[in-house]
């Protein structure tokens, strides 16, 4: 498990990295939507307002996950864990609550700290 984000260090290497990835990509051909998300600007690392509101759920052990959207989220939990209500939270209420609760965005999760403009 990452137990710290290097690319707040290492900016150079990760861009490196991910124009790597962004190449290796495009040489499988992978499909322009694939690709996308990588190439602009604000993603897949795009910093969000402390105020933009995120709906979350929780897992079976309890951690929060987040998404955009109440439907979104709504998808995403679990036969078992049907039963629970989807909380609505900014995301700087989240940050401060938990800075490991998890954010899908890109068709990926991402550590709520990790989206932190700075």
């Amino acid at each position: 498990m990452q137990q710290r984000n290097l690319i707040a260090d290492k900016h150079d290497v990760a861009e490196e990295m991910r124009q790597a990835f962004i190449n290796f990509l495009k040489q499988l051909d992978a499909p322009a939507g694939t690709v996308e998300p990588f190439v602009s600007e604000s993603s897949p690392r795009e910093h969000l307002s402390p105020d933009q509101n995120l709906h979350c759920i929780r897992d079976e052990r309890g951690k929060i996950i987040a998404f955009g959207t109440k439907e979104q989220a709504k998808a995403s939990i679990a036969p078992q864990m049907r039963h629970q209500e989807i909380d609505a939270i900014s995301y700087g209420a989240l940050v401060e609550r938990d800075p490991k609760a998890l954010i899908k965005m890109h068709g990926q999760f991402y550590w709520a700290e990790d989206l932190l403009g700075r």
